[in-house]
């Protein structure tokens, strides 16, 4: 039994470390972890941002309001969290194109210990990357609640167990990059852009506000806002809750998923 358990840990930690070397080794997407954030933080923030005041929610400070880069910086984690997340879905379909997925199918380890160290992976990838976006608006000067970000990190990791979720459960029924592309494109990207992550639900009309709502991703946004600027528009025990529930859904899925797959 104790040996059985050494070797899961092995396996998750194997799948997890590749997973690393492969996104170090990418110098384009460290490159674009950078530059992505910081283009919608000129174009956007930095354009209407500066004059722009919204209103301040339920946990505003004694400003009575936040400026807009403040809320699009959240947002913007949040948008790169999910979209490094989703990249252990192409993964997937990488290394069953080029036949390592099999080798790691056959292998005497859990479907589950398999996609813990993929989870794992990414989530790491999109924790680095939310720090990458805290240190541009460090050196934007934009006002954070930095010790705030700690708190955060639960809101985070809860969006990257989500998003991962939602990439392996699609990349396992996946055969080749243009499908997982196109569910990308259907799926993930009116998922971000439908959600708080570039409009509040209180500037939004009220069949958009509608939609906000039933959006999982607006509720982890809006814990992290409460934690990072100190703000937010939904109650921070609902969005905790929320979190949980959404990350838990789409890993069980995925491990579903990855439990079914035929070698």
């Amino acid at each position: 039994m104790r040996k059985r358990t050494t070797n899961e840990l092995q396996a998750v930690y194997i799948i997890w470390m590749r997973h690393m070397k492969r996104f170090v080794r990418t110098k384009g997407r460290v490159l674009g972890s950078v530059l992505q954030p910081l283009f919608f933080l000129l174009a956007f923030g930095m354009g209407v941002g500066r004059a722009l005041t919204l209103g301040g929610g339920a946990s505003a400070g004694a400003s009575g309001g936040i400026t807009y880069l403040q809320f699009l910086l959240c947002g913007l984690i949040g948008m790169s969290v999910i979209f490094a997340s989703v990249m252990a879905g192409i993964a997937v379909i990488w290394d069953r194109q080029f036949g390592f997925l099999k080798e790691v199918l056959v292998a005497p380890v859990s479907r589950l210990s398999i996609v813990l160290g993929r989870t794992l992976g990414a989530v790491t990838t999109a924790l680095i990357q939310a720090c990458v976006i805290v240190l541009i608006a460090m050196m934007m000067r934009i006002n954070l609640n930095l010790p705030g970000f700690i708190s955060a990190v639960p809101f985070i990791i809860a969006l990257s167990i989500f998003a991962t979720g939602i990439g392996l459960t699609v990349s396992s029924r996946m055969q080749d990059m243009e499908s997982f592309q196109f569910v990308q494109n259907i799926f993930i990207m009116p998922m971000v852009f439908l959600s708080t992550a570039f409009m509040p639900i209180t500037l939004a009309p009220e069949w958009l506000r509608n939609i906000l709502l039933i959006n999982p991703v607006s509720y982890i946004l809006d814990g992290i806002r409460h934690m990072l600027i100190g703000s937010g528009e939904i109650g921070l025990v609902y969005d905790a809750f929320v979190a949980c529930i959404a990350a838990t859904i789409t890993f069980v899925l995925s491990a579903i998923s990855f439990s079914r797959m035929e070698v």
